[in-house]
């Protein structure tokens, strides 16, 4: 498989588990807000303490789905669209998915072995991986490079050979 195939895969996966994270924040939400108005009503004598632990707790639990939510949907808006940024918010959204045992686990291990993998440095990386490659080749076959790599002598990129200077005699 090519590797922006495996990063529309990665893509569409990170953005189903994302929808996943948002659809169990919006049902979260509306339990807790059906709850929460209906418990005054049904407990005896002053009903607003567990009303306002109850609110404290299921904003809590929905501020943590949401930062859960977040990362899969960018990450895969960017994974599909091969955004510069993509690769960065891949490993964030990676990081936060092994927590979630065991789908988020599987789709983490499957993003971190795709982004820091062979095939991650193709498609964001191709200059180097191009230069991984030319190295292999010429390492196979035994050529060396060129002496000058397309610079001039005497520049930084290639200095002009100087012989080391003779040891001391130490006898």
């Amino acid at each position: 498989m090519q590797p922006a195939e495996h990063a529309k895969i990665l893509g569409i996966m990170h953005l189903a588990y994302g929808g996943m994270h948002l659809f169990s924040l919006f049902v979260m939400v509306i339990v807790f807000v059906v709850l929460g108005i209906t418990m005054p009503f049904a407990s005896r004598g002053n009903g607003m303490a567990p009303a306002a632990m109850f609110f404290v707790i299921g904003l809590f639990v929905a501020l943590f789905t949401l930062i859960l939510t977040v990362p899969p949907l960018l990450a895969g808006y960017a994974l599909l669209k091969q955004k510069r940024w993509s690769k960065v918010a891949g490993a964030i959204s990676a990081a936060l998915a092994l927590l979630s045992i065991p789908m988020g686990t599987a789709l983490g291990v499957y993003t971190f072995w795709f982004l820091f993998g062979e095939k991650g440095r193709q498609l964001y990386h191709p200059n180097e991986f191009a230069w991984q490659v030319g190295h292999m080749r010429d390492a196979l076959h035994g050529s060396q490079p060129p002496v000058d790599w397309g610079a001039k002598k005497g520049t930084a990129l290639n200095p002009e050979y100087i012989p080391p200077k003779d040891p001391p005699d130490w006898r």
